[in-house]
């Protein structure tokens, strides 16, 4: 054993123990059931569109598309919703566990509804009654984009509850602007309803192929101890860089290869809602931008059907964020959360209910280079890699207010000028407030921060998207540094259809400024709004997410009052579901190991 090098052994123990797996932990706090047993359990797992009897017992009349849907559709197996249950007949009952299951099977995104209620029985146990309603998950589609003029953006087949039992498998077409991808997956949150999750997904790029491996068992609920963590990513793409008006072109696409894995293991210590966090883990983490039959890339005028050579003052531009890099690290990974849940109602869904965390996170992955697991021709860097996320919530009354803040860089070492590079933070402050005087209404409000500096891998932001300003196509004015704050009325009209659909609108506000920092293309685009509304539909009715279609131009600037941008989403662009996360920071987080070992509560999904 003493000639085999650490690295080695490490991997040899987080193998074996993530062979092994983890049983779950003990559900039963004592012998005494001061609340009463659980006599018996029902579950009632419901189709997508209620079809049944009546609040007077007569068979309410229903369209036959509702009647078509539901046969087409296969119903969550009530076996797969019993494994969700942190408890079993002739356990103590326990409210905490019952309010656990709840938002444990809320998770699941094939499901709109989920509640779990006890109810007295004469002998003084407990009965308890498990329902659910599906979503629609046998999905086609043909993509259309709007944003710029009609565009075909590919199509899919997605069924993602087969058989019922949470199981999603999926084909796919996606071509959108620099993006061209064709492949297959296979992905399921509660495989074979335990605990385990996996996905495996691959296929083909515009220039060449990508494939995705994830296997984790995350920590169980609030009360599991254990969590552990497998990956592998290998993809070759194009970065788009977007060009500012005034240049001859209006995007850069960079050729880059990415290979990475890990293997990690966490555990926690402490009790439900107050834990604290330690784990420890290895990853490689290689980015190269060599060996591709084509180089650098420009477009003129949005136009992808086109490509030119990059000319060489655009390659060197971009040189300082091109250079091949390749990191083998351990990292060690340290929290503390102290959270508690509250369920609150239309806050991204019209009416659906969430499981909004209260309280606070923070944890801290530090991560430290060695020599391992070597590439050729390409030079392994020396560096230690930090990452740190804090979160915390709030509901004093009719508010809720939040905030999220993520901050990551590297230093490296082994030069005599060693200093901190690809530095990247955001944070984001969010406010809901539903008031009394008008409780159909729900002010949303955020202030949100995002940045990049010394980038040596691929970043640039744009003022302009689906979560900055919406009355500016996707791309507007590039730069490193962007602040942005919103203040949207989310207004609930009712829900035709005899209830099975949920109807709001909504109007937003949208303030902004981009800096151009250190990124290639930046530019500063002073202060800039935009304005607009939309619909907001939710199906079926109390479903915790909603459709959006939004209309949004620009207030101020060079483009005030230009032609509107119209998009159709199919969930809320802003708000707790999606996280806090900007896509644009998403695509650069390519450092570090671990890190989605600890589940951060900014996000619910």
């Amino acid at each position: 054993m003493k000639d085999i090098p650490l690295p080695w052994k490490l991997i040899a123990v987080l193998f074996l123990l993530f062979l092994i797996g983890f049983s779950s932990p003990s559900l039963a706090y004592g012998q005494v059931c001061s609340e009463g047993s659980i006599s018996s359990i029902s579950i009632i797992s419901k189709p997508v569109f209620d079809v049944g009897a009546s609040s007077t017992g007569e068979a309410s009349p229903v369209p036959w598309f509702y009647r078509f849907a539901n046969w087409m559709h296969t119903e969550t197996k009530e076996d797969f919703l019993s494994k969700q249950l942190l408890f079993k007949e002739g356990d103590c009952h326990s409210q905490f566990m019952l309010s656990e299951s709840e938002r444990r099977i809320r998770e699941l995104d094939f499901l709109a509804l989920a509640s779990v209620r006890s109810f007295n029985e004469t002998d003084g146990s407990k009965r308890v009654l498990v329902e659910t309603q599906d979503r629609w998950t046998l999905q086609l589609s043909l993509g259309t984009n709007l944003e710029e003029g009609f565009e075909f953006t590919g199509g899919s087949v997605e069924e993602k509850n087969l058989f019922g039992q949470g199981l999603a498998i999926r084909g796919f077409y996606r071509k959108l602007r620099e993006q061209q991808d064709m492949g297959a997956g296979i992905e399921t949150k509660r495989l074979l309803g335990s605990n385990w999750a996996t996905k495996m997904e691959g296929g083909e790029t515009r220039i060449g192929t990508f494939f995705e491996q994830d296997l984790s068992y995350p920590f169980l609920a609030e009360i599991g101890r254990f969590s552990s963590k497998q990956s592998i990513l290998i993809r070759e793409d194009v970065f788009a860089y977007f060009l500012p008006n005034g240049r001859n072109y209006s995007h850069a696409l960079q050729p880059l290869r990415q290979r990475s894995g890990e293997i990690s293991l966490a555990g926690r210590s402490g009790q439900p809602g107050n834990w604290t966090f330690f784990g420890m883990g290895i990853s490689k983490q290689e980015l190269s931008f060599d060996n591709f039959p084509t180089g650098l890339e420009v477009i003129r005028d949005r136009d992808f059907s086109t490509f030119e050579n990059a000319p060489s003052h655009i390659n060197q531009e971009l040189y300082h964020q091109t250079q091949n890099h390749s990191f083998t690290r351990i990292n060690f990974i340290l929290g503390q959360r102290k959270i508690k849940f509250q369920k609150r109602q239309g806050l991204n869904g019209l009416k659906g209910s969430l499981d909004i965390p209260l309280g606070a996170e923070l944890d801290l992955t530090l991560g430290k280079s060695i020599n391992f697991l070597s590439t050729n021709n390409i030079t392994s860097g020396k560096d230690i890699f930090f990452q740190f996320r804090g979160y915390g919530a709030i509901a004093p009354g009719r508010w809720i207010l939040a905030s999220s803040v993520n901050l990551q860089g590297r230093r490296v070492v082994g030069f005599p000028q060693s200093d901190w590079n690809d530095v990247l933070g955001e944070f984001d402050l969010y406010t809901y407030w539903k008031p009394k005087i008008a409780p159909s209404h729900t002010l949303f409000t955020r202030l949100s921060g995002s940045g990049g500096w010394r980038t040596s891998a691929p970043f640039q932001l744009s003022l302009g998207g689906f979560s900055t300003l919406r009355g500016y196509r996707l791309g507007y004015n590039p730069g490193a540094k962007i602040l942005i704050a919103t203040l949207e009325d989310r207004i609930y009209l009712g829900s035709p259809g005899n209830g099975r659909m949920d109807i709001g609108m909504t109007g937003f506000v949208d303030v902004g400024s981009m800096w151009a920092g250190d990124v290639p293309f930046g530019s500063n685009s002073g202060l800039q709004a935009s304005a607009g509304a939309g619909i907001r539909i939710g199906l079926p009715s109390g479903a915790t997410d909603v459709i959006r279609i939004d209309l949004a131009i620009p207030i101020n600037g060079p483009t005030a009052f230009s032609s509107p941008t119209f998009r159709i989403t199919a969930y809320e662009v802003l708000g707790f579901l999606r996280g806090f996360e900007d896509d644009e920071m998403r695509r650069s987080r390519r450092s570090g190991g671990g890190l989605k070992l600890i589940s951060n509560s900014s996000s619910l999904f």
